[in-house]
């Protein structure tokens, strides 16, 4: 290290000139890993356990070594003045090129920590969603329904992964965020019509009509719904129709919903 070939009081005086600099505190604040570097530097080779009478050779009889020439004349040319047994240097000592040379590696490390960075969060979203179970249910209607303002309740389970869909109550909780398909099917008898609402806490996100004049009809539709979760997802009934139609040997109506895209 070519700093401990110069005097201890010069080690400190650059030392706190370079950390005090206007430029230097402009490079921490845009990499942090400098910042840091110079605080261990200053805790452990200037203040701490290896402070510099542990690692400074100047002033000893080691002056064969070529680069503390180079070092010594680097002073003389910066302070023009400096005699070994000086206690002051007035001027800042950096070598232009080992100056950029170390902001050359910030960058560089600093680059390559962002794609890591990048590359732990894609990973960490991935094992996320990989963890995480399917969510799916289908559920049907066995019974014929009359009059208005219901909440309908399917009381056939034909499929429940995830267990997110409560036949208690009527009713599916999201148990994630994301995007989820929903699908109603609705049926009524000749001269009567029905209109089934699908509902996300008291908001109506879709209706499905269904009903003839003259025969029993029956239709599907789907939605897709970017819920939150803990939302409240459940069909009701309210005052457009009058008669539900269900019939068990052809599985309606039926209500069903999957979750296709985790956020």
């Amino acid at each position: 290290m070519a700093i401990a070939y110069l005097p201890v009081a010069v080690v400190r005086q650059n030392f706190h000139l370079f950390v005090q600099d206007v430029e230097t505190r402009n490079l921490c604040r845009r990499y942090h890993g400098l910042r840091d570097l110079l605080l261990y530097f200053e805790r452990n080779y200037l203040n701490g356990q290896f402070q510099p009478a542990t690692w400074n050779v100047f002033n000893r009889d080691m002056d064969n070594r070529t680069n503390n020439h180079v070092e010594v004349c680097a002073v003389n040319s910066v302070s023009g003045h400096y005699q070994e047994n000086d206690q002051t240097f007035p001027k800042r000592f950096l070598l232009e090129e080992d100056y950029h040379t170390i902001i050359d590696r910030l960058n560089n490390l600093t680059h390559e920590f962002g794609a890591l960075k990048k590359e732990v969060e894609a990973l960490k979203k991935e094992n996320f969603l990989l963890r995480q179970p399917a969510v799916a249910f289908l559920v049907e209607k066995t019974k014929t329904l009359a009059g208005q303002h219901h909440h309908i309740y399917y009381d056939s389970i034909k499929l429940n992964i995830g267990n997110a869909y409560y036949p208690a109550h009527g009713n599916f909780i999201a148990p994630v965020k994301g995007i989820y398909l929903f699908s109603i099917t609705a049926c009524s008898q000749s001269s009567h019509i029905i209109v089934l609402e699908l509902t996300v806490n008291v908001t109506v996100v879709g209706k499905v009509l269904a009903g003839d004049r003259y025969y029993a009809e029956c239709t599907s539709k789907s939605f897709l719904v970017d819920l939150s979760a803990g939302d409240d997802v459940y069909v009701q009934h309210e005052a457009v129709g009058d008669y539900l139609f269900s019939d068990s040997r052809y599985g309606y109506p039926s209500f069903s919903g999957a979750l296709l895209i985790l956020l």
